[in-house]
């Protein structure tokens, strides 16, 4: 990938679990990315997957941002 795009990763079925009970949240309550987006194909997420993005922070207090994405169909 590119230097610009974020670190994406998938979640395995149990750091998923981990993640949902930490947050006390329901799947569908994360935000979403669609199956297409480039990112999300070139590391082989599937629809139903969960994808932890980890940026770098601009802020000076944090060096990353981590981001959790639930993968769902595109709509097309």
């Amino acid at each position: 990938m590119h230097d610009l795009v974020p670190k994406h990763l998938i979640l395995t079925r149990s750091q998923t679990e981990d993640l949902l009970t930490r947050f006390r949240i329901h799947i569908s309550q994360l935000p979403r990315i669609l199956e297409t987006d480039s990112a999300v194909r070139a590391i082989g997420a599937k629809r139903g997957d969960v994808v932890h993005i980890i940026r770098k922070s601009r802020k000076t207090t944090v060096d990353t941002v981590d981001m959790f994405r639930f993968v769902v169909k595109d709509r097309r």
